[in-house]
């Protein structure tokens, strides 16, 4: 299902710099049973096998529980979210909402309750020409897929053969091609446990990741996944990744330098009373970050999940921060 429409923020709240619009479909399922909308899953040696068979590595205390695992659901209803648009003002006049979603693979009863909110007590909105359609599917997507692929993505490679014999012919020979290396940036975000530690549970998961990837995406640089105190930091885990990851040829980005999410600003920063103070350690975070990747990391995610969330800039009422 796809949605499109318009919504326009008639009053500020004080002390708020910005609204958030949340688009949402309750849907009100026949049955409670335990189901499964979607279950991880990795390609290891071409086969098929369930997440925590195949990262048996990971540890639970810092990266692992920020990633998406198996979503278990037992109510009769729940909300799945469609669109979101943050940094809503008053002086934006009418900013258009737009999203979709796949629906539930559970069975549910005919009324589906289409929500709008997100947007705090006592501000009022307008809502104009908002459509729910349902996106026809195409059986033809695949063949599509294939034949933009080949005009997008493929080239023709010319091989030119020297010192060879006069009365030879090309039919004469069995030419192979093997490729070293992607010239293409590819790769994923990686467990940095799974890529630096012995741990014979990892074997799988680095030869996976060695042979597909040339890129990578370490987590464990964020604030809340030191694995030291708040004033003597660790996060070796997160160099010893790179290291590995450098001698191996990736190039890495190193994610993230700071975190807007509220719940994830650590509760240290969170209690200091003073916004100058605040903002000091703040910066002295950034330097001491930056500065301990110094010269192994190609890419910074610098500030995480703007849109969702933006705690420095409401706390000092800083859009700029």
């Amino acid at each position: 299902y796809a949605i499109t429409g318009f919504v326009k923020i008639l009053n500020k709240k004080p002390g708020v710099l910005w609204q958030r619009v949340k688009v949402s479909l309750k849907f009100n399922f026949t049955d409670s049973h335990n189901k499964t909308d979607y279950v991880l899953m990795a390609l290891v040696d071409d086969e098929v096998v369930p997440e925590d068979e195949a990262v048996s590595c990971a540890r639970t205390d810092h990266a692992g529980k920020d990633k998406a695992k198996e979503k278990q659901d037992t109510s009769t209803e729940m909300s799945y979210d469609m669109t979101y648009r943050g940094f809503v003002t008053t002086e934006d006049d009418w900013v258009s909402i737009a999203g979709n979603l796949n629906a539930p693979m559970r069975e549910f009863t005919d009324e589906v309750v289409l929500r709008i909110n997100g947007l705090d007590p006592g501000v009022d909105f307008l809502l104009d020409d908002v459509k729910l359609v349902e996106v026809p599917e195409d059986p033809q997507w695949l063949d599509k897929a294939l034949v933009q692929t080949d005009a997008t993505r493929k080239a023709d490679l010319t091989l030119k053969f020297s010192d060879i014999p006069t009365d030879a012919k090309a039919s004469d020979f069995d030419v192979q091609v093997k490729l070293k290396r992607h010239l293409f940036g590819f790769g994923s975000m990686v467990e940095d446990d799974c890529i630096w530690t012995k741990n014979p549970g990892a074997d799988k998961y680095k030869d996976f990741v060695f042979k597909i990837f040339n890129w990578a995406s370490l987590q464990a640089y964020k604030w809340k996944f030191s694995q030291g105190t708040f004033e003597d930091p660790d996060f070796s885990n997160a160099i010893n990744a790179t290291n590995v990851l450098r001698e191996k040829g990736f190039k890495v980005r190193a994610h993230s330098v700071l975190w807007d999410v509220t719940k994830n600003v650590p509760e240290e920063v969170k209690a200091i009373k003073d916004d100058k103070d605040m903002i000091d350690v703040v910066n002295k975070h950034v330097k001491y970050i930056v500065d301990l990747a110094k010269g192994k990391v190609d890419q910074w995610d610098v500030q995480n999940e703007m849109i969702r969330g933006h705690y420095y800039e409401e706390r000092l009422q800083d859009k700029h921060f």
